[in-house]
């Protein structure tokens, strides 16, 4: 459901207050729709509001995703009374003040980039050509700090009126790819590339093993703090998949002191939320707030892992919401790829190949007692690494650690990786997996195989290989299926590295009408990849300097070198590998990376993932002479 009201044009008095108005409706989970719709009555999966200005006019959007099996008519009726209120009543000043340090963070934030959407010079260039005067960039959100209550209430009762546009959004039907006669094979030459270093972290220890992880970074009074752990959803038990990762997400609904609602408030009272990520082999639990707010940051951070009590109702209510979009996964060619090609490459039932977030019924089958059991197990301060980037110095990162980590218990258990599957997929030729997805408006293709581990000294040739291969815009397979034939929007490849191996996957959605023959080309790209067309000289430079130079703008936020230092920690890297990584980069060889290619990918031995329509797809793939093979999204064989 999208609900549209005409709205003001940039600058305009009544932008800020309308800016402030969307905010308290629906920015964050303390919002007002959000706990309306989707945590109290859980009619809506998702909802938004925004107003969007434009030079002349704009206009601001109330959108709602409806949760399964939900009526739309009761989440309009939800979203109009939640206006009523404030026009009615204006929001409290704790409200008011949520909004304001949540826009102080997010000019912060904007000022931590230097290109890229939002950042400094576009910034420069907004205010330069809306508003004539580029330093505006330091006063603009002066106008957003000065709304009041009252003006919240005013412009609610003015711009929400019966004039508005209700629209409710249904799938679109396929469209074919248009062919283009543009000439891309035109490029600039590019400067020499700028030389630059990363500073190196500063390390220290808690008595009770937490380790921490500090990169000083001065001029943006902003902080941003995660919580690594060296766990993941390899962890699961064989009968619980998806257990590591329901748990990382009911740490944060509920502790001994705070409700799931205290814990969303307070986050966002400060301009800020928690984030929490799982993955196969590690556990991140992330924020970014202003350095006055830190201290704050860190007790409630501390709060949720330390002290979890996995309220009976938040189980009830995160399983039901876990199982209904799991439903939805099927709707969804690409999740059911992301889901199906791991598990067909480790098994099931694997520590590698069961799906991260679980299926329908070992999710309804997780009990507050299997939750508890599994966070003792996992949560430990032994392979623990707090990580900070940012306005702190190492004594004070330290010392507030202690304060509220300092009592975290050290597991007397022993913390082992769980060994690679012996029953890993092995094929002798290539072979389709044919997963079928009644009424397709696509098919989405995964193809690849098992590498090696992220350890192996190929790693940095392999990075080069995967560059050229479909790892950019203008790689082999990308160039291939997209800008020379048409078939895909968009065609990869990527490496999903492990400590002990490694996925080395290509794929992308194509038109159902070309599916054989885009499996053709990506088993000509990967064998031509492999040793069948050489690596070219001009391959070779432009991926390496493309590497190279793009390098140094993966470190520009602090949330960016956050996600690098939790790489270092994740696969226990020096602390100085970020200061030799262009250098290593750089003496790689085109030998190197030919021989890494004829080494690691395989040759008409890949597994073949295709989702799609069986009734459209099947007969042109049985042409290719492959074995085809029939699953299920639970990865059963299926006739």
């Amino acid at each position: 459901l999208c609900l549209a009201w005409p709205a003001v044009p940039r600058f305009s008095p009544d932008e800020a207050p309308l800016s402030v108005l969307a905010s308290i409706l629906a920015d964050g989970r303390s919002s007002r729709l959000y706990r309306s719709l989707v945590y109290k009555q859980r009619i809506a999966q998702s909802v938004n509001a925004f107003h969007s200005p434009s030079e002349i006019a704009g206009d601001f959007e109330v959108v709602a995703t409806a949760s399964e099996g939900q009526n739309i008519q009761q989440i309009e009726e939800t979203i109009h009374a939640e206006i009523a209120q404030l026009q009615s009543t204006p929001p409290s000043p704790r409200e008011m003040q949520r909004i304001k340090n949540k826009i102080e963070m997010r000019q912060v934030r904007q000022m931590a980039s230097i290109g890229g959407f939002g950042g400094k010079a576009n910034r420069l260039n907004f205010f330069n050509v809306f508003k004539g005067d580029p330093d505006g960039i330091n006063t603009d959100s002066e106008r957003f700090m000065a709304v009041r209550s009252e003006d919240v209430s005013r412009v609610a009762n003015q711009y929400f009126t019966n004039r508005h546009v209700r629209v409710t959004v249904l799938p679109e039907p396929s469209l074919k790819a248009s062919q283009s006669d543009v000439d891309r094979t035109i490029q600039p030459s590019a400067k020499p590339t700028p030389s630059f270093s990363p500073p190196t972290p500063q390390r220290d220890k808690l008595p009770n093993g937490l380790n921490l992880l500090l990169l000083e970074k001065r001029g943006l009074p902003s902080i941003a703090l995660g919580m690594v752990l060296r766990t993941g959803a390899s962890m699961d038990p064989v009968d619980s998949p998806g257990l590591s990762s329901f748990t990382n997400a009911m740490v944060q609904e509920g502790t001994q002191m705070r409700t799931t609602s205290d814990i969303s408030d307070e986050f966002e009272f400060i301009g800020s939320q928690l984030s929490g990520m799982t993955g196969r082999e590690r556990t991140l639990f992330a924020t970014e707030t202003l350095s006055k707010h830190s201290d704050a940051a860190l007790e409630l951070m501390s709060d949720v892992i330390l002290n979890p009590t996995f309220p009976q109702q938040e189980v009830d209510r995160l399983s039901t919401d876990r199982t209904t979009s799991l439903k939805r996964v099927k709707d969804d060619a690409n999740s059911l790829a992301a889901r199906t090609a791991p598990a067909l490459l480790y098994g099931h039932d694997s520590p590698y190949g069961h799906p991260i977030t679980g299926d329908e019924y070992t999710i309804q089958n997780i009990t507050r007692d299997k939750l508890s059991e599994h966070y003792l197990k996992t949560f430990d301060p032994a392979i623990a690494t707090l990580i900070a980037v940012g306005d702190i110095s190492i004594g004070d990162l330290k010392s507030q650690a202690q304060k509220y980590f300092g009592t975290w218990p050290t597991s007397k258990e022993k913390h082992t990786p769980p060994e690679q599957p012996s029953n890993s997929l092995m094929l002798d030729s290539n072979t389709i997996y044919l997963l079928n997805k009644p009424g397709a408006a696509q098919s989405v293709i995964r193809a690849g195989h098992i590498g090696v581990a992220a350890h192996h000294p190929d790693y940095l040739a392999l990075s080069v290989l995967n560059h050229i291969f479909g790892g950019q815009f203008t790689a082999r397979l990308n160039m291939n299926l997209r800008q020379d034939k048409g078939y895909s929007y968009g065609y990869r490849s990527w490496i999903e590295w492990h400590e002990q191996s490694s996925l080395i996957l290509t794929g992308g959605g194509v038109q159902t009408n070309v599916t054989r023959e885009s499996v053709e080309e990506n088993i000509k790209e990967f064998n031509g990849m492999a040793g069948d067309l050489e690596i070219t000289e001009e391959e070779f430079i432009a991926s390496k300097e493309a590497l190279i130079r793009q390098f140094p703008a993966a470190f520009e936020t602090n949330g960016q070198v956050l996600d690098h230092l939790a790489q270092l920690v994740y696969f226990d890297l020096p602390d100085d590998y970020y200061n030799t990584y262009t250098e290593r980069l750089d003496s790689i060889t085109l030998d190197q990376v030919q021989t890494a290619a004829r080494k690691h990918l395989k040759k008409d031995s890949l597994m073949i993932l295709v989702v799609g329509d069986r009734t459209q797809i099947e007969p042109e793939l049985r042409k290719l002479n492959l074995p085809i093979f029939f699953v299920n999204p639970q990865v059963e064989f299926v006739d």
